[in-house]
């Protein structure tokens, strides 16, 4: 996602990283998808990797209605690719 001029340095919520980016990401490199809630659930870490700023809850409208989600900020210093072995 830090490669995407499109997220990079911007906000992104976690619901799209969870439905969207996670799963993509998951078919890409083969490999299983792990439960994304609990203590050692995909969330979890993801939190630690995009710990600055840590991740917020803002509000935003989708369809007209408010909503008040989760988001992370994808940062550009922190380039991860993953590549399968």
């Amino acid at each position: 996602m830090q490669k995407q001029p499109i997220t990079a340095g911007k906000w992104l919520p976690a619901e799209s990283i969870e439905f969207v980016a996670y799963p993509w990401i998951c078919r890409e490199i083969g490999w299983p998808p792990r439960p994304w809630l609990g203590r050692n659930g995909v969330a979890s870490h993801f939190a630690k990797l995009a710990s600055n700023p840590p991740p917020r809850y803002m509000c935003d409208e989708v369809d007209g209605r408010k909503r008040n989600p989760l988001h992370y900020f994808i940062a550009t210093p922190n380039v991860v690719l993953l590549r399968r072995s």
